[in-house]
């Protein structure tokens, strides 16, 4: 079957079932209401940091995850709405254990990433680590997985990647990405990224995707999507057909030393799967890249359709 990809440069969405509708948005012009504060934080120094936002598909609730990096604890905390965004409470803990910082100095984001499956089940994927005082590649952080059945009440967490110590290149995984089958919601596949720029690297950045059968409980073993060249965390998206899709930033060279002249193309990717996850295709560059915006892109499937839409 064949699989379109389409891309844009800039994608602008108005979600008037999001942000509320006036008189006239209820004849199918969408208006956009009054910011609401969704965090209660009264500390002049806040920053909370990179928010992602899903909605419930059975109940329409509203449920946010961001992290707080100037907070003392930096945990990534969950805020729910049953009114459409229009007051906002907090949600349940995510944190499991000891591994309780999220967002070790304040690197970019995503800290977490969130979606629901059509059943309901909201998934959580994030990383975390023990808040031990130390740089940031001799901190091993690991990558969870957090599921609630009640909207992000309350939540079991299972591990994704158990992160090793002493080990920068496989301990320091970042950036948390999520999807969920659109039509069974016991398969989800979560994406990070693996690896250091650093001149003590002795392996390439990895762009990771870990399969799940079981709604999330158990995950297996993570399969590196990229090439010799390596790569940043990837956008994934399931298409209706089961198919697993992703798309990357490949990135390469070592952060100590000086920017190469001219500067590296760093192409944008993409790859899939349709064995569930297990193997992927050999990467496919979809547009040259040489962009240094420290994000890859983002990706989206029709769950009717073969379509895939990319934006970046």
């Amino acid at each position: 079957m064949k699989h379109r990809v389409c891309s844009v440069a800039i994608l602008l969405v108005i979600a008037s079932g999001v942000l509320g509708l006036s008189a006239a948005g209820a004849q199918g012009t969408p208006t956009v209401t009054a910011a609401v504060q969704v965090t209660t934080n009264p500390t002049p120094v806040r920053n909370h940091n990179a928010p992602a936002v899903a909605r419930n598909p059975r109940t329409g609730e509203l449920v946010v995850a961001e992290s707080d990096p100037r907070s003392q604890g930096r945990n990534c905390n969950i805020h729910i709405s049953a009114d459409d965004g229009r007051s906002w409470g907090v949600g349940g803990e995510l944190m499991p254990g000891r591994e309780t910082d999220c967002s070790i100095y304040a690197e970019y984001g995503p800290y977490a990433n969130l979606a629901f499956g059509k059943d309901g089940t909201l998934y959580v994927a994030f990383v975390a680590s023990e808040p031990l005082n130390r740089s940031r590649n001799a901190t091993p952080r690991s990558v969870f997985l957090a599921r609630s059945e009640d909207s992000g009440r309350t939540f079991a967490t299972a591990t994704v990647f158990k992160a090793p110590d002493g080990n920068p290149d496989r301990g320091l995984n970042k950036g948390p990405m999520l999807a969920v089958d659109p039509k069974n919601p016991a398969k989800l596949y979560v994406g990070w990224r693996q690896g250091i720029l650093a001149a003590n690297a002795s392996e390439k950045l990895k762009s990771n995707i870990a399969a799940s059968v079981d709604g999330g409980r158990t995950f297996q073993a993570p399969v590196d999507l990229t090439d010799e060249r390596g790569g940043d965390y990837p956008a994934i998206a399931v298409s209706g057909d089961g198919f697993v899709h992703a798309v990357y930033w490949t990135r390469t060279g070592i952060a100590s030393q000086p920017a190469p002249t001219p500067a590296p193309l760093r192409p944008l990717q993409y790859v899939r799967s349709t064995d569930g996850g297990k193997t992927y295709t050999r990467p496919v560059s979809i547009d040259p890249g040489n962009q240094r915006a420290d994000r890859p892109p983002l990706l989206a499937a029709d769950p009717r359709t073969p379509d895939l839409y990319m934006v970046w």
